[in-house]
């Protein structure tokens, strides 16, 4: 059995409508305060390197990561983790991947656990990647101010399932102050969307045209795309 063989549908049929002849839009950028590797599972289907955590996250210009440095084109696809991604960083800022490869053998992946402990306990010599954007940590900065330069000229902003929490309250002002987009698409649950374009308005002081999306069946891809 592997460790992981199939991505959440939704992340799947997302890439599968967005990919042309191989290649992802490059006006499309994604900013995501989840810390897994969902989209790189996903591009492990639509890619002849299909196992190697490391090239999936060149690909996508996975931000941070292990190979991906802040040097971003704007002409490109990227995935910017607000929240860091789960990695670990040595005291030289190299960043290290729980494994390069996503079909690991799961018995395999167990044993590289203790050893990864030991180093990031024990040794103290990681330390992880994962890190909440409030706490203010130069790699979730250094994240956000380069997302905040490649989203500059968004016209057209899809919001998926996130509720803009207090908490997130101070980044989400940096982050939206940086665009203004002519409307804005909201999907979540009928229930809670509805609060979503004002908690939005509260947060950007952006007044534009705001769509509700209920339907959760997949993620919303405007027509404008």
């Amino acid at each position: 059995k592997q460790l992981v063989s199939i991505a959440a549908q939704r992340y799947d049929s997302f890439l599968a409508a967005i990919i042309n002849n191989g290649s992802l839009p490059i006006n499309v950028k994604i900013l995501s305060w989840n810390y897994d590797f969902q989209f790189e599972k996903a591009y492990s289907e639509y890619t002849t390197n299909n196992s190697s955590l490391e090239s999936l996250q060149i690909a996508l210009k996975v931000f941070p990561s292990k190979m991906n440095d802040f040097n971003y084109e704007p002409k490109n696809f990227c995935i910017y983790k607000i929240n860091g991604t789960t990695s670990f960083k040595t005291q030289e800022n190299e960043i290290v991947n729980p494994t390069d490869d996503i079909a690991m053998n799961s018995g395999k992946f167990m044993n590289l656990i203790p050893l990864i402990y030991d180093r990031a306990v024990n040794q103290k010599s990681l330390l992880p990647t994962l890190q909440f954007a409030w706490e203010k940590s130069s790699l979730s900065q250094k994240t956000i101010e380069t997302a905040k330069a490649d989203i500059a000229k968004t016209e057209i902003l899809v919001v998926i399932g996130y509720s803009f929490p207090f908490f997130n309250r101070e980044v989400d002002k940096q982050l939206l102050a940086s665009m203004k987009p002519k409307k804005v698409y909201f999907q979540a649950p009928t229930q809670e969307v509805k609060n979503y374009p004002s908690r939005y308005l509260a947060v950007s002081g952006h007044k534009t045209e705001f769509i509700e999306i209920d339907d959760l069946s997949q993620f919303y891809l405007p027509a404008e795309l």
